[in-house]
């Protein structure tokens, strides 16, 4: 993905077209120049570099006064698509985070600059150095009228952003982000309702109740804020967790007539291919009428001969007493960059309520001519 997005965002075109529209803002600049530099050794760079060396590029070729600079940037910025522009807000966050007399100058020209491209990671530069004074500005956002400024509040602030360096004090105690989400719990847009499901799912990682306590005093009757709480809870709801599951309503053990019947479409299989399994339970006729979250579970042989389990989403169902439900999937097993397969014994295993129901294993073998990989 980092290497598709650095030839389509930081490529040479770009970078002439940065150049020309540069010099249309600020007739000084000295166009050439950057470009030359802009694109020696190129081919060697990773996406983040390249933005992180044409940050470097404009403090070279845009006015040393920093105010005078980010003016011109603040020009620029909008003639800019996608991550191409995030080097506007990296130059504010490098450069002024660097002297404290910068300090407010900066927070509100990435405040200004932030819907063109998102100042999410610059941001973070001062939250790490003087977290108190960058929050005042963090939650004043999480009210502002343009919801690009809204969703900066959430997520500059996630403990565990990625591509960008962690908020090690928001990991140990998550608590003094939440007025934040407080403010964003219902807000009407997706886009920052996505920020704040995925602020709460980071700090589920390292501390599920204390996120749970947070969501659970908030109205489910808002549809939003119903929204944000079943994204937020998506990890654990999937890892069986208890506390999760009961807020839900699908806590307890599942209760079946007989043992789920569990078939694979073939137990042999190649790197590369995929199979469909399919599932069928039975409720048990003395039992009230259950909620259940289904998922599966992959355990993947790992190149050691140990094996990883991975779980995936399958369905929710209400099962009426002494009901049959039945459902199918397929799976594929093709070489991604996020996953390699090795050959060998494999399980699959179905989770209702994170309670294992079923399982059965196969055989992955090796590709036929080679490994398979999904491009």
């Amino acid at each position: 993905m980092a290497a598709e997005l650095k030839e389509q965002f930081f490529n040479r075109k770009v970078y002439r077209r940065m150049a020309d529209l540069l010099r249309e803002v600020y007739p000084a600049f000295e166009a050439d120049a950057f470009y030359r530099k802009a694109v020696r050794g190129l081919n060697e760079l990773e996406l983040n570099d390249r933005m992180r060396r044409t940050a470097a590029l404009f403090r070279e070729y845009l006015p040393a006064d920093f105010g005078e600079a980010v003016a011109i940037l603040k020009i620029f910025a909008p003639k800019l698509t996608g991550y191409s522009g995030i080097c506007v807000p990296e130059y504010i966050g490098r450069y002024g985070s660097e002297d404290p007399k910068r300090f407010d100058a900066a927070m509100r020209a990435l405040r200004d600059v932030t819907e063109y491209s998102s100042s999410e990671f610059a941001v973070r530069l001062f939250l790490q150095r003087d977290f108190p004074r960058a929050f005042k500005y963090m939650l004043r956002w999480s009210r502002d009228k343009n919801y690009h400024v809204r969703r900066l509040a959430s997520e500059g602030l996630r403990p565990r952003l990625p591509w960008s360096g962690q908020l090690k004090n928001l990991i140990e105690d998550p608590r003094p982000a939440f007025p934040v989400l407080e403010e964003l719990r219902a807000d009407s847009e997706l886009y920052v309702r996505k920020s704040v499901a995925n602020h709460l799912n980071d700090v589920a990682k390292d501390h599920p109740d204390l996120m749970l306590d947070l969501i659970e005093a908030w109205d489910a009757g808002d549809e939003r804020t119903a929204w944000i709480q079943k994204q937020a809870c998506r990890a654990l709801i999937k890892a069986g967790h208890a506390r999760t599951l009961d807020f839900f309503g699908f806590g307890g053990k599942p209760q079946l007539k007989r043992a789920a019947q569990l078939s694979l479409s073939r137990k042999t299989l190649r790197i590369g291919e995929d199979f469909e399994f399919a599932l069928a339970i039975e409720g048990d006729p003395q039992a009230d009428e259950q909620q259940l979250v289904l998922d599966y579970r992959v355990h993947y042989r790992k190149q050691d001969g140990s094996s990883s389990g991975k779980v995936f989403k399958l369905t929710t169902i209400a099962l009426a007493s002494g009901a049959t439900f039945e459902c199918g999937k397929k799976h594929s097993f093709v070489e991604r960059t996020t996953r390699r397969h090795y050959p060998g014994e494999h399980r699959l295993e179905i989770l209702a309520n994170g309670e294992a129901i079923a399982e059965v294993s196969f055989q992955l073998k090796a590709a036929s001519g080679g490994r398979a990989r999904k491009k």
